[in-house]
């Protein structure tokens, strides 16, 4: 017992003796100037800003054209965050708009993309392609009322406007 009591005060006593010394001096502190963005952003359109409802989706090359089983909503807001229903669970995230057209319109990242957690056996498929779909958006176009999120050209989500 007195040896354990013995190595405890050494290791104590090294322990404080370590904490005496004085630290080195610090490096002179060097103000650098705010960096500068190079990349164009935008406030998106307006004609984005809106309740949306899933009207169809297409998932790549060769797949057939999915229309949803149960509703699934966007609403996209002006301060450049959405929010919707997948069909079971709740969502939201944020999105940027940029100032560069694609082929198939606009450039825009979507994501992350956050959603409760419930599981709906019926719609939990095709929630989950919705979300992958959605997170892997590049460009997005608006014709008429219709608003069109594409990663390339057979890979989207087609929106009917609703507000």
């Amino acid at each position: 017992m007195r040896v354990v009591l013995f190595i405890a005060l050494v290791i104590l006593s090294l322990m404080v003796a370590g904490c005496t010394s004085t630290p080195p001096p610090s490096p002179p502190v060097t103000t650098l100037p705010a960096p500068v963005s190079t990349a164009i952003s935008e406030i998106p359109s307006q004609a984005m800003v809106g309740t949306w409802i899933l009207t169809s989706m297409a998932t790549g090359e060769d797949s057939p054209i999915i229309t949803p089983t149960t509703a699934i909503n966007l609403t996209i807001l002006g301060d450049r965050t959405l929010r919707g229903n997948g069909g079971c669970n709740s969502y939201s995230g944020p999105y940027m708009v940029e100032g560069t057209t694609t082929l198939y319109g606009r450039s825009i990242t979507i994501g992350p993309v956050i959603s409760t957690q419930i599981y709906c056996r019926a719609t939990s498929e095709q929630e989950g392609t919705y979300f992958q779909l959605l997170q892997s958006t590049s460009s997005y176009s608006i014709d008429d009322d219709h608003l069109i999120l594409r990663t390339n050209g057979k890979t989207y989500l087609i929106f009917q406007r609703v507000s």
